[in-house]
């Protein structure tokens, strides 16, 4: 009995602990089912943190590369315009293929600026169906690559210069898309990136105003003129109605002049020592600064053209058509120095300023500029002691420094434009 008993109290001292047991069995069993839960949305926040950051990548990826593709588009849309700027376009000759092959070569600049930047930068290439030639009035409707296609032939049978160069990035999904990062965890594998960049050519300038790092490409002489062409010296008789003679050639590609035709005529003028003014057929050198003569200005401005300070020494700040400015006298020993520069100038364009007429008084002290025009010197040489013999062509300038106005018709120029940037 008595052992029986005792073994009672061990059997009743054991029961406790195998309900303690149990209950430490079952916390070990609950905190392994917390662990699966919080496992569950570890990898849920994972995958949300991971998205997140996905699309934080991709944005700044897709801002990037749209800031560098409108970069190049601005660039390539610049120089597509400036290739539509050629000679050609004073030759009244030119025939229809011609306007076309101008497309062409302005196209192919386009195209070829976009595959410069291409060499540094992560952008879309630049097609030719991604430039719009437009004229006036005429607006971009659809970014179908058809229509755009027919957009740009549009203008091949046309002698107009367009008003507007558009290149665009994005129009179409062929090409114009960039790949996205973790595509697989968004869900969205590339980027269209839709940007443009236009250009505006104008050719109505109104005035010309220096910059502190820009000059105006312009030489410090006048050209005497009769605008009804009657005076057989005259640009308008021998440039605009094509009387002069066509004896040299110049090559924009190669920057070579030969002997030969090329469809533009010339204008012959006499610089002469110890005169003021001149007669039709004169080449006048005029103030457009205070002592232009004084330290070898004239020659400094017909080189590196007109600057800020010279015309605040006369009290302007721009040159703005018609002008009255004073006529200056070269001294003869300065007559060598100034027609070696201006043979040093052979085959740059410039602005020249043409005078209302010729002065029937031998000495004026001033002449009146009406309006300006470009033109490249072909050919120099000394005529005498006191004459130098210069030789002009007429070109395509194009400079930042023109004021446009195009509401005002009379100061349409088919010499000199501007190619800016549309904002």
């Amino acid at each position: 009995m008595q052992k029986t008993r005792g073994s009672a109290l061990l059997l009743c001292e054991t029961r406790p602990r195998r309900a303690a047991a149990n209950v430490r069995t079952c916390g070990i069993r609950t905190s392994g089912n917390r662990r699966g839960v919080l496992t569950t949305w570890s990898i849920f926040g994972m995958l949300l943190a991971g998205l997140c950051t996905a699309l934080v990548i991709n944005h700044l990826w897709i801002s990037a590369v749209r800031s560098d593709s409108l970069r190049c588009a601005e660039a390539a849309a610049l120089a597509a315009g400036h290739e539509l700027l050629s000679d050609d376009l004073l030759r009244s000759t030119r025939q229809a293929f011609e306007q076309e092959g101008r497309l062409q070569r302005s196209r192919y600049a386009a195209v070829s600026m976009g595959e410069n930047y291409r060499q540094t930068m992560m952008v879309p290439p630049i097609v030719a169906e991604d430039i719009l030639y437009l004229h006036s009035g005429e607006t971009i409707n659809s970014s179908d690559s058809s229509e755009r296609q027919a957009s740009a032939n549009s203008t091949t049978g046309s002698a107009q210069t367009p008003e507007l160069v558009t290149v665009r990035f994005g129009a179409t999904d062929r090409q114009s898309s960039i790949p996205l990062f973790l595509s697989g965890l968004t869900g969205i594998r590339n980027a269209v990136i839709g940007v443009q960049a236009s250009v505006r050519l104008e050719n109505s300038p109104a005035a010309f105003e220096p910059a502190d790092i820009a000059t105006v490409p312009l030489a410090p002489f006048c050209i005497p003129d009769d605008r009804s062409a009657q005076e057989p010296l005259s640009w308008s008789r021998l440039i605009e109605h094509e009387n002069g003679a066509d004896q040299f050639s110049w090559d924009n590609d190669t920057q070579l002049l030969t002997n030969g035709p090329d469809g533009l005529p010339e204008i012959t003028l006499i610089l002469s020592a110890e005169t003021e003014g001149g007669e039709f057929g004169s080449l006048i050198p005029v103030s457009l600064c205070r002592n232009p003569l004084e330290n070898s200005r004239l020659e400094d401005q017909l080189q590196h053209g007109i600057s800020r300070n010279d015309l605040s020494t006369i009290g302007l700040s721009q040159i703005q058509f018609p002008l009255s400015v004073s006529c200056c006298r070269i001294p003869l020993q300065r007559l060598d120095s100034i027609a070696d520069m201006l043979a040093a100038m052979k085959g740059r364009e410039l602005i020249w300023c043409l005078s209302d007429s010729a002065s029937a008084d031998d000495s004026p002290s001033s002449v009146q500029l009406t309006r300006p025009v470009a033109a490249r010197v072909v050919y120099v040489r000394m005529k005498s002691r006191s004459a130098v013999e210069v030789t002009l062509q007429p070109c395509i300038l194009t400079t930042a420094t023109a004021i446009m106005n195009p509401a005002i018709p009379e100061t349409a120029n088919r010499y000199i434009y501007s190619v800016r940037l549309v904002q």
